[in-house]
């Protein structure tokens, strides 16, 4: 539990189902955001038990969820696998998730679900008891046949979506992370350690809690990926992974073409804080404003250029990726109060005070008086940064451990 975390109960927030991050990856290509919406009615009627604890403005796609319970853990993830998944793709889940345990630590409660694709319905029929039981503790209807839908459909998607969620005290508070993996029949092994890495990232970062920016979430994931490219199956260098990986064909070039572009030029960093969401954006903008400013997908901001916005902000505080992620002192993840105050129908990160929760975190990182200044100072680089510059701040593969 966080400092300044309320203390919850333990008992699921009935009236909606945990609403899922953005998927990452479609194809292995990046996703625009969108909700799982796995909602239970049979749970509604145990609403009057627990209201006065709960928010009541909830809205269903990705509210804030600014407190967590889960904890530290050097154990693997739990797998839940249809019945002919890939033994293979299964270990190589299991290494990407090794991986990032080995270099950041692990938390728990986690589970992975890995849905094989085209597979016929009986493939599925043993994960939808253990995936209900784990999203609300009974086996109950969960939303399953949607996921079940995703698999038939071809799959090709990998994200951190629906966990568990307990609420008091007016707030709402996560539980437990769900992952889900839908490899289609094209996608490798190989690739899929990859994947792994990225959306076991974003579990570590569920544990440190707040309503995180979405350049700060995938970028932190992207540059996960790349930190540990070298423990791949396909293995690859810090530099060489952020020039030619990351999911996209190149972090780097994604980066420099993202401000490049008119769009970029304008609105810098900060417009990669809120992400859409089911028509709700916050002060983020939607992908077709994004094409009409030169940017042909907004992945280049979330995740490319947060990618690269993570690797100057520990250059420019003269620290390493290790503090960055693990330093109770000298670190940002461990350092996040996180804010109490989000609009649980319209909160979204930028909502979050300068002084308080993330930003308040992230400019002690970097020793920015605030985040407008780090925004401001990063923004001035980025927009005339060549590859050569990037490179040059990036840590050397014998100083990643």
């Amino acid at each position: 539990t966080l400092p300044g975390a309320p203390r919850c109960s333990t008992r699921p927030h009935p009236t909606r189902a945990p609403a899922s991050d953005p998927p990452s990856r479609l194809a292995m290509a990046v996703l625009s955001a969108r909700s799982l919406a796995l909602v239970s009615a049979l749970l509604a009627a145990s609403v009057d038990s627990v209201a006065a604890a709960c928010p009541m403005n909830v809205r269903g796609c990705n509210p804030p969820t600014p407190y967590t319970s889960l904890k530290a853990s050097t154990s693997l993830a739990t797998i839940v696998a249809s019945s002919g998944f890939d033994a293979d793709m299964k270990a190589k889940v299991n290494l990407g998730h090794q991986a990032v345990i080995d270099f950041i630590g692990g938390v728990e409660p986690v589970t992975a679900f890995l849905f094989e694709p085209n597979g016929a319905a009986s493939a599925y029929a043993d994960m939808e008891t253990p995936m209900c039981t784990f999203l609300y503790g009974t086996a109950v209807n969960c939303g399953f046949s949607n996921l079940v839908g995703i698999a038939t459909g071809g799959g090709g998607q990998y994200f951190r979506g629906a966990g568990a969620e307990t609420c008091c005290n007016s707030q709402m508070q996560s539980s437990s992370a769900g992952l889900y993996y839908f490899p289609s029949s094209s996608d490798t092994a190989a690739g899929i350690a990859e994947r792994a890495v990225h959306e076991y990232t974003h579990a570590v970062q569920g544990k440190y809690g707040d309503m995180l920016p979405a350049w700060l979430m995938e970028g932190g994931a992207v540059q996960m990926e790349c930190l540990l490219a070298h423990k791949m199956p396909s293995p690859m260098g810090y530099a060489q992974c952020m020039k030619f990986g990351g999911g996209r064909g190149g972090v780097i070039p994604n980066m420099r073409g993202y401000f490049a572009s008119a769009y970029g030029q304008s609105n810098g960093l900060a417009k990669g804080e809120d992400r859409c969401c089911d028509g709700l954006c916050g002060s983020g903008d939607a992908e077709v404003t994004f094409a009409s400013g030169g940017v042909s997908t907004s992945s280049y901001l979330f995740y490319d250029s947060g990618a690269v916005a993570i690797a100057w902000a520990i250059n420019k505080a003269g620290k390493t990726s290790k503090q960055f992620w693990t330093s109770k002192i000298s670190g940002f993840w461990g350092a996040i109060v996180p804010y109490d105050g989000y609009d649980y129908a319209t909160g979204f990160p930028s909502s979050c005070p300068a002084d308080a929760g993330w930003k308040k975190a992230f400019a002690a990182f970097t020793g920015h008086a605030n985040i407008a200044a780090f925004y401001a100072e990063f923004d001035a680089w980025a927009k005339t940064a060549t590859e050569s510059d990037v490179l040059a701040i990036l840590e050397s593969d014998a100083d990643v451990e």
